[in-house]
């Protein structure tokens, strides 16, 4: 994905830059859209009305600094201004002030907010975007069952459903099921009008019963419907007022899409509604049971509820704006309050006096010390904050929680690739839940995470770079810039991997494994052995199909070379033996090594000498560790170490450093190190040693291709360490052995030559095929 010679993505971007976008979208917009939104206040005789002027309002400079806020212990925020007017319509007198409405936390250069002197960071959220989503389960009868699922702005659900009765049901906010004609009727359409607007008339109507057609009128649709969306227990009576509830708590509040519902009902159900109406619609409602019977008929495509397209960042801007808007609301009933209050003791109230700071103040002091998407900022070194910083949450208000996330949502997705590292994650309940965002990925307009692709085209030199949403994506074929195609033939160019639609097309001859039998051998001959305990053999020593076998028949034929036994040495040999009889092994795949600073870690790969990455002198590296380590960790000293090690190699020096040495003068350590590398760099004539460009660091090329590698990194000569936990001794296999006396479940531990415990639903399907010896020795 990443290209040399291109200065797109070549320089690193900042990595607060999100949370300064966001923070700048919220001011810039957020504050205007939630003003624009509140509503002229009127007292109940309609004699005074209150409104505010949202083009003149204005954010005033702290009157402190950052770092004077975080010595005295108060939020560094700025003040908010509007324009407000009071009108009193009797006598047509009009008052109007520039009020103060309260303070608004201001974000500094480091991302983070002061909230009574401590930096606080506000997390993005990563929840499931607002739209429409189909899917395919099966009942307890292994019968499909599809749904067609319609998630609004904040959460709630209004289902589709055809079940195994052929019949298509409609559930609101996952609780009775209603019949999708009395819905669609309580949104204003008549039987005539939904025939006309769906494209398989026919077909809809067999998907209803008798009962169902025979709804009648719009007002007996409403009464079904406010019946058994209210659980009300009693026969309700059409009126007005019912009809005006029905339309605030339903199809006003919970059925409210958003701009990003919006547009993503109309690409899913190819609408051309207009974006600013963000409400659920009949349309809406009868295109989507149209698609649900295409998926009936298998002439659709379901939904990957877990895709990147299908989900939405909710940034900080997004979360300071939902709090303005709450603060707003509170403010709104204040004032309303008051006005009453006003008038029922005969005063004259100004402006100023009907609004107060409390309600916009204590929002977003409650917001910051109590939602769990705000955290204090993790200020252990440098590293970790920049971590911290990036994190993508799936936890949090309208989220998941860590008990009920299933493992799908919790693996990595191919979506994620140039968008959420697949690595940095949470240890335990929450792991694959919190992440962190790829070094070029980006928030998009929508809320989608937009990663950098470069563009070529057949027959053109020209290389362009721009980003793509995951929607966008699934149109483009994606390959990996490092493949390895120009060290191969012109044949090797027709297969080069690439992505399309999260599907390889093709599998480089890297990823054939081919895996080796070792010193055993599968023969049918073995010694010692009777011909009848090898009858069930074929020619290749492996039981053949169909044999009739019984315990203690042999399976496999494998012979195995065996050391000589200590029998056929002389008693003098066998001294010796004891003595220098040490056991060596080799490094394996699987064993744990460490370092002097805690920096331990497992070996993961083996190559060849001639594959490893070399120095810019042709000398092979050793080893590499992975830098996640060092963050995660938090132990610098590897990383002096390393340096050290190389310049005591380079110099024939010793070095002996004493820990705390910033006490003498700022920056001690790393002056002593790029010293220390550009004495070394000039008395070996190695300008490698110390560049200028990236001091302690070089770089160092791919022993497999030639390639330099993308970013310089450090090399050294550290001590490593060789732990015990191996990999041979942590391996283990039971066939039969002890259980335990109370559970009559094999005991747990190498040592105890422990199995796998196992419970009814692992029994009972390998009884049924009779595995009776597995099920009693695991």
């Amino acid at each position: 994905m990443l290209g040399d010679g291109n200065g797109g993505m070549s320089i690193i971007p900042g990595f607060n830059q999100i949370k300064f976008e966001g923070f700048c979208r919220f001011i810039d917009q957020g504050l205007t859209e939630e003003l624009y939104k509140f509503l002229k206040i009127e007292d109940t005789d309609q004699e005074i009305e209150f409104q505010l002027f949202v083009e003149t309002y204005q954010l005033v400079e702290p009157l402190i600094k950052e770092r004077d806020a975080v010595y005295e212990s108060i939020t560094y925020s700025s003040e908010l201004y509007v324009s407000a007017r009071l009108i009193w319509k009797t006598s047509r007198d009009m008052q109007e002030q520039t009020i103060f409405i309260g303070n608004i936390p201001l974000m500094n250069s480091l991302g983070t907010f002061i909230i009574n002197g401590i930096y606080r960071i506000v997390i993005n959220q990563i929840l499931q975007s607002p739209g429409i989503y189909y899917r395919s389960e099966f009942d307890h009868n292994g019968i499909s069952v599809y749904t067609g699922t319609i998630i609004s702005d904040w959460g709630g659900r209004v289902e589709l459903e055809i079940d195994r009765k052929a019949r298509i049901w409609a559930r609101v906010s996952r609780k009775q099921k209603i019949s999708i004609l009395v819905l669609s009727s309580a949104m204003g359409l008549n039987l005539r009008e939904i025939l006309e607007n769906v494209c398989y008339p026919e077909i809809f109507l067999s998907f209803l019963n008798d009962k169902e057609k025979k709804i009648g009128s719009k007002e007996n649709a409403i009464l079904e419907f406010y019946q058994q969306f209210t659980c009300v227990g009693r026969d309700p009576i059409f009126s007005e007022s019912l009809c005006k509830e029905l339309q605030k708590k339903f199809f006003q509040q919970r059925c409210e899409l958003g701009k990003i519902g919006r547009l993503n009902m109309n690409q899913r159900l190819n609408l051309d509604i207009p974006h600013n109406n963000t409400f659920l619609l009949p349309r809406d409602i009868l295109v989507a049971a149209d698609h649900l019977i295409e998926m009936k008929f298998g002439m659709g495509t379901l939904d990957d509820m877990n895709h990147l397209k299908n989900k939405r960042i909710r940034s900080v801007a997004d979360l300071l704006q939902d709090q303005f808007r709450l603060a707003l609301i509170r403010l709104e009933n204040v004032v309303r309050g008051t006005i009453c209050g006003a008038i029922r003791h005969k005063l004259i109230p100004t402006p100023q006096n009907l609004v107060t700071s409390t309600p916009l103040t204590t929002t977003y002091e409650s917001f910051f010390g109590l939602h769990p998407l705000s955290q204090v900022l993790d200020r252990t070194n440098p590293l970790t904050q920049i971590v911290h910083g990036r994190k993508l949450s799936y936890l949090g208000p309208g989220g998941l929680t860590g008990r009920t996330a299933s493992f799908r949502i919790r693996d990595i997705h191919p979506s994620h690739y140039g968008r959420i590292c697949p690595i940095d994650t949470s240890e335990g309940i929450n792991v694959g839940l919190i992440g962190s965002l790829a070094i070029h990925a980006k928030i998009g307009h929508w809320g989608s995470l937009e990663s950098p692709f470069y563009e070529i085209s057949e027959g053109s030199k020209k290389v362009r770079m721009f980003y793509l949403s995951p929607n966008r994506e699934e149109y483009y074929m994606v390959a990996v810039r490092n493949y390895l195609v120009p060290n191969r033939g012109v044949q090797e160019k027709q297969v080069a991997p690439a992505r399309y639609r999260q599907e390889f097309l093709t599998i480089a001859w890297e990823q054939t494994h081919v895996t080796s039998q070792g010193p055993e051998r599968i023969t049918n001959e073995i010694p010692h052995l009777e011909a009848h305990l090898l009858q069930n053999l074929d020619k290749n020593g492996i039981v053949m199909l169909g044999s009739w076998v019984e315990t203690g028949d042999i399976l496999v034929g494998k012979l195995t070379p065996q050391m000589a036994k200590e029998s056929s040495y002389a008693p003098e040999d066998r001294l010796l033996r004891a003595i220098l009889g040490i056991q060596k092994r080799e490094i394996k795949v699987g064993d744990k090594v460490a370092g002097r600073h805690g920096n331990k870690g497992i070996i993961s790969k083996i190559l060849p000498r001639q594959d490893m990455p070399y120095l810019q002198d042709g000398k092979p590296i050793d080893m590499v560790f992975n830098p996640l380590g060092v963050p995660s960790r938090m132990n610098v000293g590897q990383i002096f170490e390393c340096s050290l090690g190389l310049m005591g190699d380079l110099l024939d020096r010793h070095y002996r450093i004493a820990p705390f040495d910033e006490r003498y003068e700022q920056e001690a350590s790393r002056k002593l190190v790029f010293s220390e590398l550009y004495e070394a760099s000039k008395q070996t004539a190695n300008p490698w040693v110390f560049e200028p460009e990236y001091p302690g660091k070089s770089r160092i090329f791919d022993g497999r291709t030639g390639d330099p590698f993308e970013q310089p990194v450090i090399i050294g000569k550290p001590y490593i360490l060789k732990l015990i936990h191996q990999v041979d001794d942590k391996i283990h296999g039971r066939s039969s052995g002890h259980y335990a006396l109370v559970t009559q479940q094999p005991l747990r531990g190498r040592a105890k030559q422990g199995g796998q415990q196992v419970g009814e639903m692992e029994s009972s399907p390998r009884s049924a095929w009779y595995y009776d010896h597995w099920r009693n020795n695991t």
